[in-house]
């Protein structure tokens, strides 16, 4: 259950190969009501009946803090069992790669300081969990034709990239 939605549990299950970075490209000051509205929209939006959230894991901002979610449940019962579920974020690539999701809109604004290290930081964690390297690290415009992540979030990949290269190199 997730903020009172019933949500299905995934037993299709892969081994993750990549990570793909994703915005939700709107922005929030409630965490928890945002998630919701992207489950009801993931779940029964049109053209969507995913059954779920589509990203595996999402971070978002508020003023109450800093907030990691399971986006896409899994049947495992660690911290990061989403991760192992196969997503709906990115047509065609989905079955093996992790989609990771920062809540705004970050086309022409840039992730606060706070977003984009809580971002990395799981990011480093679902690569290192999986053994994935940090060169397979992609944006969601890497593979599909979309602005996603936003110009200024995919401007910070290669930064990201390096921290989790760094990150790797010293066991996590």
């Amino acid at each position: 259950e997730l903020l009172g939605l019933v949500l299905a549990k995934y037993e299709e299950e892969h081994w993750p190969i990549a990570v793909t970075v994703h915005h939700t490209a709107g922005d929030t000051a409630d965490c928890d009501a945002y998630v919701a509205w992207v489950a009801n929209y993931h779940i029964f939006g049109e053209g969507h009946g995913w059954g779920d959230i589509g990203y595996q894991l999402m971070v978002c901002e508020d003023d109450a803090g800093l907030h990691i979610y399971e986006g896409r449940m899994c049947t495992g019962n660690d911290d990061f069992s989403s991760m192992w579920c196969i997503g709906a974020h990115a047509s065609g690539y989905n079955d093996g790669y992790v989609g990771i999701s920062l809540v705004g809109d970050f086309s022409n604004g840039s992730p606060t300081a706070s977003e984009f290290n809580t971002l990395t930081a799981v990011v480093a964690r679902a690569m290192f969990e999986a053994d994935i390297n940090s060169s397979d690290l992609y944006g969601h415009r890497d593979f599909n034709s979309t602005a996603c992540p936003g110009d200024q979030l995919y401007a910070l990949l290669p930064d990201m990239e390096e921290t989790v290269d760094w990150c790797q190199s010293c066991g996590y």
